[in-house]
C-alpha cells in the first residue's frame, strides 16, 4: 500500500501529496479554501466533491450533509481523508445551503 496519495484540485489544476490517512484541512487551506469552523468540520461550508477515488464516510459526515450530497460524492473538506491509495481528484468547494 502506498504511503502517500496525490490530490488534484480542480479546476485549479494544482496537485499535492499527503499521507494516505491524513486530513486535507491544512493542504486545502494553503490553496485558499476557507474553514469558518476552524477546520472542525461541523459547519458544512467547506464541502468538497470527490471526482476520482473514494473517501470513507464517517458518522460525522453523515450528520453534517444530506443523503443527496453524500450520494453526489460531497464531504466536508475539514474532516475528509485522501481518496484511496490510487490518488484522486477533489472538485470545487460548495457553500452550505441556508
Amino acid at each position: 500500500m502506498s504511503e502517500t496519495v496525490t490530490i488534484r484540485l480542480l479546476p485549479l489544476g494544482a496537485q499535492f501529496a499527503v499521507g494516505h490517512d491524513s486530513a486535507l484541512h491544512e493542504p486545502l487551506t494553503s490553496f485558499g479554501m476557507e474553514f469558518p469552523c476552524g477546520g472542525e468540520g461541523w459547519c458544512g461550508s467547506c464541502k468538497v466533491r470527490v471526482l476520482e477515488g473514494a473517501l470513507r464516510v464517517t458518522p460525522e459526515d453523515q450528520s453534517a450533509l444530506t443523503e443527496e450530497e453524500l450520494a453526489a460524492g460531497c464531504l466536508p473538506g475539514a474532516r475528509d481523508r485522501p481518496p484511496d491509495t490510487r490518488g484522486g481528484s477533489v472538485g470545487n468547494s460548495y457553500p452550505r445551503r441556508p
